[in-house]
């Protein structure tokens, strides 16, 4: 009778704890945003503007411009394999969670190129704690900002979608927050 009653006090428990186990995974990155998007469309882009692009999620289609509607835009092109990009996308982080609540978005275009691609980074940003959107970015996006030639390489964008620059180098955390502030400045 003693056993009996263990065995159901240990079932009971088991459930118990892996009830509480699917309720924390499914909730505790509620607050970021899902972390990489493959681009489904890139219509003609034009010189000096944001490119447009469409991506899907698991319920339907969204487009960059609802993404940045009236926000200022941080877009940056990484690599996983390039140290200086390490350390550009911990900065990005740093300043997602620094500038939240605020009409900023940034968004990371991954350049790699590999077999399983989206699973390695995938599983790379899951590992880095990134909190912001990523996307594969496709040639059409790389072409439309003329062209990415090293990186990590900033596009910072106003609210108007007018593309303000591209910086071709890893910037600090106060670089880039002192072009933040140019920017916000600008668009009140």
């Amino acid at each position: 009778m003693k056993f009996r009653d263990t065995m159901g006090r240990q079932k009971k428990f088991l459930i118990l704890f892996f009830i509480t186990s699917i309720v924390l995974t499914c909730c505790v990155r509620k607050d970021y945003p899902p972390i990489l998007f493959d681009i489904t469309q890139v219509p003609t882009a034009t010189k000096g503007k944001v490119v447009e692009f469409f991506y899907r999620d698991s319920i339907k289609t969204h487009s960059f411009s609802e993404l940045t509607q009236n926000k200022v835009v941080i877009i940056t092109f990484w690599g996983s394999w390039v140290a200086a990009c390490q350390r550009q996308i911990r900065t990005m982080a740093e300043l997602w969670e620094e500038y939240a609540g605020r009409d900023l978005v940034i968004i990371g275009m991954n350049v790699d190129t590999s077999v399983n691609l989206g699973f390695k980074v995938r599983k790379h940003l899951e590992g880095n704690k990134i909190p912001y959107v990523n996307f594969l970015a496709t040639s059409e996006i790389i072409d439309g900002y003329g062209g990415i030639t090293t990186i990590p390489t900033t596009i910072l964008i106003d609210k108007e979608g007018k593309v303000l620059a591209k910086i071709e180098e890893e910037k600090t955390k106060s670089e880039l927050k002192d072009y933040l502030s140019k920017i916000f400045e600008r668009s009140y």
